[in-house]
């Protein structure tokens, strides 16, 4: 989610209550994998079997309600953000969620949108191929991550079941609960996407968003939010 235009009067206003994912349920609109076809660059992996451990400490860090919460950045604006996960399908490479921002436009103080990821490893790579980017726009935005140094020193290869650190593009793809609406006033907009690099050992999320019109280098940043506290957790 990006705010493209600024939509702040400098007036005081009364804070709504604040909405959490934890309480919400699935959103009703179906979402698959996205599988068409994607022409391999950057010499992506080849389709291989993993075994049952590895995948086992895969799956334990991103799973279906795990949450997390933060902020993203747009220029001196900050806007709080809470991110929950409804499917993951790794064996797939992919996973999808929730994404609510608060403050982002006085028409929505709180924006709660859906997004697919793709994961980067066997069946994505790290070249786009789509969303109006080019191979320079997504290199310019991976080489922001610093585990990304190591992909390149691998010659792009990177396997996210070995590795502590994930990389994905999340695509918020409709609005809960109208997933009829796909323009927003005031500027805000959801039609670009984010590069992410997830941490496993930290359980951290640096994200970048990127959209043609938007400004460059939104950062996304996340901390994922403790097991114990799921269910109950809210944020004020």
């Amino acid at each position: 989610m990006n705010d493209s235009g600024s939509t702040s009067t400098g007036e005081t206003q009364e804070e709504p209550a604040k909405t959490t994912l934890a309480s919400r349920p699935p959103p009703s609109k179906t979402r698959t994998p996205t599988t068409g076809p994607h022409e391999r660059f950057f010499n992506p992996l080849s389709d291989s079997d993993e075994d049952a451990d590895v995948n086992q400490h895969h799956c334990s860090a991103l799973y279906p309600g795990c949450q997390f919460k933060g902020y993203q950045t747009n220029g001196d604006k900050k806007y709080e953000v809470e991110v929950r996960l409804r499917e993951v399908n790794l064996a797939q490479s992919y996973l999808c969620g929730d994404l609510l921002i608060r403050g982002l436009t006085t028409e929505y103080p709180e924006l709660i949108t859906c997004f697919d990821a793709e994961v980067i490893g066997d069946r994505y790579n790290f070249e786009t191929g789509k969303w109006k980017t080019t191979r320079s726009i997504d290199l310019q935005h991976w080489r922001r991550f610093g585990a990304f140094a190591g992909v390149e020193q691998q010659d792009y290869k990177h396997d996210p079941k070995r590795s502590d650190h994930m990389f994905m593009r999340w695509k918020e793809q409709f609005l809960v609960p109208d997933h009829r609406v796909d323009a927003l006033k005031g500027g805000a907009s959801f039609a670009g996407f984010y590069y992410i690099c997830f941490q496993r050992d930290t359980g951290h999320i640096d994200g970048l968003y990127y959209h043609t019109q938007s400004e460059m280098y939104q950062r996304l940043v996340l901390k994922r939010v403790p097991e114990r506290k799921f269910g109950t957790y809210d944020f004020r």
